[in-house]
């Protein structure tokens, strides 16, 4: 029954649960990631439709772009952080571009958020 329950969690299924997975997001705009060493900076974050995509028999998802900058260990460390939480994300591209001169960072990522299928239906 844990499993389950953990599963559900995992897959959001109302604005009120995708809110859940956006307060990560801030965590990291806010700073409050203590296994994060420096600062990084939410550049951008956008869900990018708030209808999901179902394609063939796969998972429902909701398409998400994020973009960070800051050093690059506390960038690749903000990117695994959403990566290693509960919710199912399949990461479609990363762009990384590097300023030498400030030993700055920015990452774009645009991402599946999966969803559960009666999300938004609730």
């Amino acid at each position: 029954m844990a499993k389950l329950s953990k599963m559900k969690e995992s897959l959001p299924d109302s604005e009120a649960s995708l809110l859940r997975f956006m307060n990560l997001v801030d965590d990291l705009r806010n700073h409050k990631i203590a296994s994060m060493s420096g600062d990084i900076t939410v550049r951008q974050f956008s869900v990018d439709s708030d209808i999901p995509t179902k394609i063939g028999r796969s998972q429902s998802f909701l398409p998400v772009t994020l973009t960070l900058s800051g050093k690059e260990n506390d960038v690749m460390q903000a990117l695994q952080y959403l990566t290693n939480s509960i919710y199912f994300i399949r990461v479609l591209n990363l762009n990384e571009e590097f300023d030498p001169a400030t030993d700055q960072v920015r990452l774009q990522t645009q991402f599946h958020l999966f969803v559960a299928d009666n999300f938004g239906k609730n």
